[in-house]
């Protein structure tokens, strides 16, 4: 007979005596102590409320297990025998309800069944749960059903809310309707009172992070981290319509679902005390529930948070101390009392959560989450001081490495400074995620990383060639396989070491070829055998397979590495991992590519037996390439050419192998070689004849809509199509422009009286139908004929010349769009583009701020006029709500000063008497040395004295008239001294900041509070393009901005650091993008280009000054040389008054030659001698 199987040792026979001892008094069986020992999830009803809803039998058991087994086969002929299947099912579960979700082998099933069900079905069982729930979140089993149950009833809320579909629903007569959203309510309230408990509770705590998840209209997926442990088993489905993924996100929740949530913030606000929440941040199972709530309240609006704030604080005020900026002022080190001791806790608080394994994920999502402010505070209080230190640290790293994510550049170079002391011991530690982390703030942010690779690189101390494998912890013999006796079982567990190593030295492949020399070096300095070993270690292949695929890396390591593959490629597609690598190989030059492919066909027997090396095979189409060279070479052709204007547009991200496949198919479809083409391409003898010309017909009426066939016989036949009026307006244009280089041609335009001009044109608008294509052109070809063609360079009237064949293009770009630039969801792509091209605008003036920036608007006037919008409601905010009252505003300019300011002062109610000019020197300035300035001075004080409230100084940055630039830096002193909103008017001089030659002009325009400049002047981009900028971009939105909830998108925040809604920072909603004809030309020209055509300016203007004072009858009024590109002058004796602009002026372009400037000069001397 067997005898019972025994452990030895005196530990093992104490645990014998301890279980007997157990097992001796047995209680009489009652409703209170029923325990069944089979069973481990069902437990009596106990002191803590948790009840026993009775077991299964054993058929119940077994039948539910067989059905669990043909769903996860899914072997159904149809949906509806598998509709059916689940109705029965169902039938066959009514009752039984509770006992399946507290079965060990049976809650998986209702897990798939809910998966699998209709709404009506969901709401039949959230009714069968309800009251039970508690006892449900509770339970090992059963919890993980609620939360499946939570998650696939959720968007059937948000279906609810629309009144179609919820008139669409089946509702039996005997069955009371009841919405899923009274559903989720009246479990909410069953729940509530036991929260304290359910925040700690082992199984409910899970299922009430998906609840809160899901009542804040949250994806549940995207924080599965925080709501299900590691070792979840996740269901298996093969049904399109049963996707969790899909289901784990609603678009939108009802306001009760807003109101649970605010339930329980101030619930665990006011039922947990300060101690208590802190507690909670480093409890293993309440820690990610914390989580939660603070993300949740974070994601507030701010007028919400200071409610909170006032009712009672926040929780990460309450564990944090961070409060709103005006109620956490730095005291005085000398003060104590409470407030400092409880400053001292804060402290010691989160320095412990960034020590804390648990504590420090709390910390991560704080710094994560937290909105801009208040991860300010955060950073300067905790972070800042100790960073160094922290980084070096095992669990704070992990902390850092979110702070360095959020970092502005300016943050950011202090924090290199404080790590790079650091890099030394973080190599010895093996610490180099944050390194990695680092090194990737720095390239987004556009700080020198050099400091940084030098010293990690110095730090490993070994030779180029060690450099890898110091970096991946890795040693020549880890390469070499074990013997197949020795091979350890399963799949081996990853090194984190490794792992981080192989992270970190991507990293370095991701930058510049400078930067990434020394992993590049390490690689390709090793031996064949060696490099091949690297390709088949888990880590290390992801690394040789970087050096492949970056865009940065240098094109000839790239074939170094290449060559010592050679004659390995087979070896490799047999290997799991190293496929991989053969797989990169695609992008090579086609001459390494056909290598490759003859190289893999010669091993095709050995590469068809393995699983990794037909995967292999087929992205290397290897089966074209041995039947169908041509058509594999094509196809490699076509990627080449589709890579290489990807990159062109900047560096779009590189398609996947499947995409690239996709691409091949649809082309090879498309040219004819699918399934019952021609594969001539040409049409067969039955497709010609008429038969099959009525078959296509016939089969055209029936595909098109009636109504599209009725609109497309009732449009005019004379009228073009698209590519039609293209080709008739290319016609008429270009001999337009080729005629400005014609010689013999004098004038700039055919000129006529007003009265005779309307005559000719007669423009005779059609009240009926239109005249077509033949009347376009008829008017297109006057419009040419009596315009003023811009594009001679005998145009030298205006402060622009004509544009340039790329501003043609980027304006004809903008009429294709059509778009407004008023919201991002209108215009995100041109939306970006504003915001870049005037954030470097800025930099150029001198703007360098972390919000430098600006906004485009409908030329200079209306900038300069939003200028001093801006300017009276940044400094006198009540203004923009009630109006000016009894404020007498006076602004100030030159009496040079363009006239746009008057007219700004006009509209905005001030009047024009309130404009006061500002006398000018004769070079046209508005400060003369030692005498003007205190006449501006003068001019302030005596307005307040008068009673009068002065707050504008507008300066010239080549004026109008003479093109002079008044001395910014006197002007700020003074602004600055009283207080007033310095503008400058720049709209025709402040261009030279691309020139390295003539910057110097706009000396002190960095001073400025804005600045108004016009790329369509001096730069010859298409009219108009206006730039109003700024050091701070934040006062723009906060003095032109208002709440229009139908239209902007923004959140409830004063302080929009990150404006997208672009019309929020103007006073139209209608706006051009004409930022993209600034971006466009500044990117075909580059900085270098324009500065060739401003010098080349300056140098014409200094010409045509030097030959007019040179000429007999000629006075120069302008200095020579000019202050700017135009020349002032008068012929003969009369001496006009200077300063009132009685004179010629004549304005030199990048077009303008010294064959022209003689022309000019000899024309008004041939004219003035008659």
């Amino acid at each position: 007979m067997p005898q019972e199987r025994r452990k030895r040792g005196r530990r093992a026979e104490k645990k014998r005596k301890e279980e007997k001892a157990a097992k001796e008094p047995t209680p009489e069986a009652t409703l209170e102590n029923l325990y069944i020992e089979d069973y481990e999830g069902a437990v009596p009803r106990c002191e803590d409320g948790i009840i026993f809803f009775g077991l299964l039998t054993e058929e119940e058991q077994e039948y539910f297990k067989r059905a669990d087994d043909m769903l996860a086969l899914d072997e159904f002929g149809d949906a509806d025998e598998k509709a059916l299947f689940i109705g029965n099912l169902y039938r066959e579960a009514s009752g039984k309800e509770l006992k399946i979700a507290h079965s060990q082998g049976c809650s998986r099933l209702l897990e798939r069944l809910i998966l699998l069900s209709t709404p009506a079905q969901l709401k039949a069982l959230f009714q069968c749960f309800s009251g039970n729930f508690l006892a449900l979140m509770k339970h090992r089993f059963a919890s993980h059903v609620c939360e499946t149950l939570f998650i696939q009833a959720a968007p059937i809320v948000s279906q609810e809310m629309d009144a179609d579909a919820a008139s669409k629903q089946e509702i039996s007569i005997d069955e009371v309707f009841a919405s899923m959203e009274s559903l989720f309510m009246y479990m909410f309230n069953e729940i509530i009172p036991e929260l304290k408990t359910l925040i700690i509770d082992t199984f409910a705590s899970h299922t009430l992070r998906t609840l809160l998840l899901l009542l804040a209209g949250r994806s549940v997926t995207s924080a599965a981290t925080l709501i299900q442990s590691k070792k979840k088993e996740n269901i298996p489905l093969n049904s399109e319509n049963a996707s969790k993924e899909a289901q784990s996100q609603i678009s939108v929740v009802p306001q009760s679902f807003h109101e649970a949530v605010g339930t329980v913030l101030n619930k665990v606000n006011t039922e947990f005390s300060t101690e208590e929440l802190r507690s909670l941040a480093v409890h293993q199972i309440g820690s990610p529930a914390l989580q939660i709530m603070l993300q949740l309240e974070m994601g507030l609006s701010k007028k919400e948070r200071r409610n909170k704030e006032k009712a009672g604080g926040t929780l990460l005020g309450r564990l944090t101390g961070v409060r709103e900026e005006e109620a956490s002022e730095v005291k005085d080190e000398g003060e104590d009392g409470e407030d400092g001791e409880g400053a001292e806790n804060e402290r010691r608080f989160f320095q412990n959560l960034l020590y804390d394994s648990i504590g420090s994920h709390l910390a991560e999502s704080m710094l994560k989450c937290a909105p801009k402010r208040d991860f300010n505070q955060l950073y300067r209080r905790f972070i800042k001081p100790r960073l160094g230190s922290l980084a070096r640290n095992e669990t704070a790293a992990f902390v850092v490495q979110r702070v360095l994510e959020r970092l502005p550049k300016e943050a950011l170079e202090e924090a290199v400074g404080e790590i790079l002391p650091q890099v030394p011991g973080l190599i010895e530690r093996s610490r180099v995620a944050v390194l990695k982390t680092l090194i990737e703030a720095c390239t987004k942010h556009s700080v020198p990383a050099t400091p940084i690779i030098s010293t990690i690189t110095s730090s490993y101390s070994c030779s180029t060639q060690e450099v890898i494998f110091k970096m991946l912890h890795l040693t020549p013999e880890d390469l070499s396989p074990p013997p197949e006796t020795t091979a350890p079982a399963g799949k081996p567990k990853r090194d984190p070491n490794q792992l981080h190593g192989a992270l970190l030295a991507q990293t370095f492949l991701s930058l510049p070829a400078e930067a990434a020399a020394p992993i590049c070096n390490s690689i390709l300095s090793q031996s064949q055998d060696t490099i091949v070993g690297l390709c088949k270690h888990p880590q290390a292949s992801h690394v040789v397979q970087k050096l492949l695929s970056s865009p940065t890396a240098a094109i000839p390591n790239k074939r170094k590495l290449l060559n010592l593959l050679k004659g390995r490629f087979v070896e490799l597609s047999l290997d799991t991992i190293a496929s991989h690598i053969v797989d990169a190989c695609w992008d090579s030059p086609m001459n390494y590519r056909q290598a490759i492919a003859e190289e893999l066909l010669r091993g095709e027997p050995q590469i068809r037996e393995s699983y990794s090396g037909r995967a292999v095979w087929r992205n290397w189409s290897m089966d074209k390439y041995k039947t169908r060279k041509q058509l594999w070479f094509a196809i490699g052709k076509e990627e080449v050419a589709a890579a290489t204007a990807a990159g062109a547009k900047g560096g779009e991200k590189k398609k996947t192998a499947i995409e690239l496949a996709r691409e091949r198919h649809a082309a090879q479809k498309a040219r004819g070689f699918g399934t019952g083409a021609n594969a001539g391409g040409k049409r067969s003898a039955a497709e010609m004849s008429g038969e099959a010309k009525d078959k296509k017909k016939r089969r055209l009426n029936r595909s098109v809509h009636p109504s599209l066939l009725t609109a497309a016989l009732q449009t005019p036949l004379h009228l073009a199509s698209h590519r039609q009026l293209l080709n008739l307006a290319t016609s008429q244009l270009l001999p337009f422009i080729s005629s400005a280089d014609d010689v013999d041609g004098k004038l700039v335009a055919e000129a006529l009286p007003p009265k005779k001009l309307e005559r000719v044109f007669d423009l005779a608008l059609p009240a009926g139908e239109g005249r077509g294509a033949a009347g376009l052109e008829e008017v297109m070809r006057k419009v040419l004929r009596y315009s003023v063609n811009t594009w001679r360079d005998g145009f030298m009237d205006k402060l622009y010349a004509s544009t340039d064949p790329c501003g043609v293009a980027s304006d004809l770009l903008l009429s294709v769009l059509n778009t407004n630039v008023h919201v991002y969801q209108v215009s995100p792509a041109l939306t970006v583009i504003e915001r870049e091209t005037a954030k470097r605008f800025a930099n150029l003036i001198g703007f360098d701020g972390p919000h430098a920036g600006g906004i485009t608007l409908p030329g200079g006037s209306a900038s300069n006029s939003t200028s001093m919008i801006i300017a009276k409601n940044t400094l006198f905010p009540e203004t923009k709500i009630r109006g000016n009252g009894d404020k007498k505003f006076v602004v100030f300019t030159s009496t040079h000063g363009h006239y746009s300011v008057e007219k700004a002062a006009i509209l905005l109610g001030f009047g024009s008497d309130a404009v006061w000019q500002i006398n000018v020197d004769k070079q046209g300035r508005m400060i003369a040395a030692g005498k003007s300035l205190v006449e501006l001075e003068a001019k302030v004080v005596e307005a307040r004295e008068k009673g009068y409230t002065p707050f504008y100084v507008n300066a010239g940055a080549g004026t109008t008239v003479q093109g002079s630039y008044d001395p910014f830096e006197e002007i700020a002193d003074i602004c600055q001294r009283h207080r007033l909103w310095f503008h400058v008017d720049a709209s025709w001089g402040g261009a030279v900041v691309f020139s390295e030659n003539q910057k110097w002009r706009m000396k002190g325009a960095h001073r400025a509070d804005s600045l108004t400049v016009n790329p369509h002047k001096m730069l010859g981009v298409p009219v108009t393009c206006s730039f109003l900028l700024t050091p701070d971009r934040r006062r723009f939105h906060r003095a032109t901005s208002l709440k229009a909830g139908y239209l902007f998108h923004e959140q409830d925040d004063e302080e929009q650091d990150d404006v997208y809604d672009m019309a929020q920072m103007t006073m139209g909603c209608g706006r051009r993008a004409d930022s993209l004809k600034m971006a466009l030309g500044w990117i075909y020209y580059g900085k270098d280009g324009y500065q060739r055509r401003i010098d080349h300016a300056f140098d014409m203007a200094k010409y045509f000054a030097a030959t007019l004072e040179n000429q007999k009858g000629f006075h120069l009024v302008s200095e020579n040389p000019p202050p700017c590109l135009q020349v002032c002058f008068f012929y003969t004796d009369y001496s006009p008054d200077a300063t009132h602009g009685e004179f010629f002026r004549a304005v030199v372009s990048h077009r303008t030659t010294r064959e022209t400037v003689d022309k000019l000069v000899a024309a008004i001397e041939q004219l003035g001698r008659l």
